[in-house]
């Protein structure tokens, strides 16, 4: 969402944020930056006519909602770069051409993927796109994606949820991560609070969290090298209690369809 009252050309995601000190920093391609300065440019000369000396800063400051001291104006940047306009349009474009290689395309003129991303990417897409019945844990795409700091992961995982937002199956993932720095990175929560639960991993599953997760299909845990195996076995648990409903069977975590663990063990 841009200033209101300016067009744009569907890059930028320019909005008013509160609390921006919980974003991060964020590294963001030059031409998104000459965006928002195009963007800030119309702005001031829309509202140039109707500024009158001193009242201009009140005027502009108006629009907004500035009360509380964390508010300001930042640059938000989520997995995508994309305006809602955009991101319907590329949605419309898979509808009518509803390939992979065509999902692959789109995803890579935002996040581009070396060879064995794309693999990855693809492999992923695609069992989306064609599911298959879990009936054991041979039936669950199980994948852990492991690597120094640098090598990719976390750009992997923006590539996958950009995708999956084309192809409107953003909401079915569960993005999480062993540390609060970790999930703000990636756009998450941390495993507790997205699984219900503190330190004690075996109190009952209220009914609210049940119905927040059961639709989820996707379990994304980044910073797995910093997860003890006792809490893993927690995770695992907490996954049966809240998803599995048939424990006669040997799948893990809840028999999830797709579940993703990302870390360094080096």
């Amino acid at each position: 969402m841009a200033f209101p009252g300016v067009t744009t050309d569907g890059l930028s995601t320019l909005r008013f944020s509160r609390n921006p000190q919980l974003l991060g920093a964020h590294f963001t391609p030059a031409a998104l930056v000459k965006t928002w300065s195009r963007e800030l440019k119309a702005f001031k000369d829309q509202d140039r006519s109707d500024l009158d000396g001193d009242d201009g800063d009140a005027n502009i400051s108006s629009r907004f909602d500035t009360g509380g001291p964390e508010a300001a104006l930042v640059p938000v940047l989520g997995y995508s770069t994309q305006s809602m306009a955009s991101l319907q349009y590329l949605q419309a474009s898979f509808q009518a051409d509803p390939s992979i290689n065509n999902l692959l395309a789109m995803i890579t003129s935002q996040y581009p993927l070396n060879q064995k991303q794309r693999v990855i990417i693809r492999a992923l897409v695609l069992r989306v796109l064609h599911p298959v019945q879990i009936r054991s844990v041979r039936d669950q795409f199980l994948l852990y994606l492991g690597g120094i700091g640098g090598v990719g992961k976390t750009h992997l995982i923006k590539a996958l949820m950009f995708g999956l937002s084309i192809i409107q199956k953003h909401d079915d993932v569960l993005l999480t991560a062993s540390t609060g720095a970790a999930a703000a990175n990636i756009g998450g929560a941390t495993y507790h609070s997205a699984l219900g639960y503190g330190k004690n991993a075996s109190q009952p599953v209220r009914q609210a969290t049940r119905s927040r997760l059961s639709h989820k299909k996707i379990f994304i845990l980044d910073e797995i090298s910093m997860v003890s195996l006792e809490d893993l076995v927690q995770i695992n648990e907490r996954c049966n209690a809240i998803w599995d409903l048939n424990r006669a069977s040997d799948t893990v975590f809840g028999g999830l369809p797709i579940v993703i663990l990302l870390g360094d063990f080096n």
